[in-house]
């Protein structure tokens, strides 16, 4: 795991962004095979998480967790089907 994350002031739920961010590193290690590659790194309050796994379907990523998750966030959030999840 490559973690490069500058520390960054925000305003959220601890309890509820820590559950999130262990959610998507948990999600990018077991999207990896053998030897793969988890990156996790911010440019200001934009945090990366990403993996060379094989992805997953947008539509299958809107279905099953923004839409558990999206009411957390007061900043817009993207999603590559290359595993690239940013907000």
């Amino acid at each position: 795991i490559d973690f490069n994350v500058s520390p960054v002031d925000v305003l959220a739920n601890e309890t509820l962004i820590s559950m999130l961010f262990y959610n998507l590193l948990e999600n990018a290690i077991k999207a990896c095979n053998k030897g793969g590659k988890v990156k996790i790194y911010n440019e200001g309050k934009k945090i990366t998480f990403e993996d060379n796994g094989k992805g997953i379907e947008k539509n299958q990523l809107l279905d099953n967790i923004c839409a558990r998750t999206s009411y957390m966030f007061s900043t817009p959030w993207s999603f590559t089907p290359s595993g690239t999840f940013t907000f």
